[in-house]
Formats: C-alpha cells, structure tokens, sequence
C-alpha cells in the first residue's frame, strides 16, 4: 500500500486532537451541570454563584448535547482517516460541516445566555461598588474574547481539515487507487 499522505495524517490529527478536547469538554460541562465541579475559591466566589446557577446549568445541559456529537464524529473520523479508510474520509467531511454550524451557535449561545448570568453573579464581598463593576465587566470581556477566539479557532480547523480531505491524493489514497511515484494527482 502507498505511503498515506501527509495532509491526510494531519486532518487525522487535527479531528482527534479536536474530538478528544471536545469529548473532554462535555465531561466538564456534566460536571458543572450536575455541581460536582466547584471553582477556584469554592462555591462562594463569583464563579460559584454562576455556576449555581440554574439558568447556567440548562445551558450547560442543553450544550453536552453538540458537544457529544461533534466530539464523537470527529474523534472516529479522525481514526477513520488515519487508517486510510474512505468512511473516515467522508465522516470528517461531515464534522466539517457540522462545525461550521455549531460553532458560531454555540456562540451566540454564550454570548445571549452565559455572559448575562456572569454579568448578573454577585462580586466577590471584599469589593467596592466599583471594583464590582470593574470585575464584571473585566469577566465579561474575557468570556467573550475566549469564545470569539475558539469559535474562530475552530472554524479555521474545520476549513483546513475539509480542505485537507478534498486533496485528489487524499481522495484516491482512501479510495484505494495506487499512483505511480512521481505521477501529478488528476485535477478534478
């Protein structure tokens, strides 16, 4: 069998990688929702009254959901085109999609639900009227920025990876048709 190209192992590696932190991120979203996780600080910081929240905890459960999904497509179709196989071709193909569906969802679910709950959490006692303020409003900034970059992340992941597994040598080598060495891919 010929050697597997390089694209091909790196889409591989990128939908592993990505499905492996996405399948580690829902086990800590069922954590958080079901309260067994406490923050920093424990259950009195400003992290712990949003995390008690009940509004924070639906979110959080109605997101383990695509969180599952996507992580389980692109966990097996990354060890589905690892081995070469077209199915693992095309499932990935299919992570990519739902990826760039997803991702931007799953954003404007943070941004209309989480970042009012933390705007809403009470600071932490020691603090003045104004260092409060200060606090939410520095604790909104980062959520958003951190959302805004893995969103973006990943949609970068997922475009790169659809392009990886449209490359003609990638389709043919999981199709199974050999090519004579030095031998251009067909332009299709």
């Amino acid at each position: 069998m010929p050697a597997r190209p390089k694209s091909l192992s790196v889409a591989a590696i990128l939908m592993l990688v990505y499905g492996a932190m996405g399948l580690m991120g829902a086990l800590q979203s069922l954590l958080v929702s079901t309260g067994t996780l406490t923050p920093p600080g424990g259950s009195t910081s400003p992290m712990g009254a949003v995390l008690r929240s009940p509004e924070y905890r639906e979110t959080v459960r109605i997101l383990i959901i695509p969180m599952l999904v996507g992580g389980g497509l692109a966990l097996s179709s990354g060890i589905g085109a690892l081995r070469g196989r077209q199915w693992g071709r095309r499932l990935g193909l299919c992570w990519g999609v739902w990826a760039l569906i997803v991702g931007p969802v799953g954003a404007w679910v943070t941004f209309s639900r989480i970042v009012p709950i933390l705007a809403a959490s009470p600071a932490p006692p020691h603090m003045t009227a104004q260092q409060a303020m200060i606090f939410h409003q520095v604790m909104q900034v980062i959520i958003i920025g951190v959302s805004s970059l893995g969103v973006l992340l990943g949609l970068a992941i997922a475009i790169t990876v659809m392009i990886l597994l449209t490359r003609p040598q990638v389709v043919l080598f999981c199709k199974g048709i050999s090519q004579p060495a030095g031998t251009p891919p067909p332009l299709a």
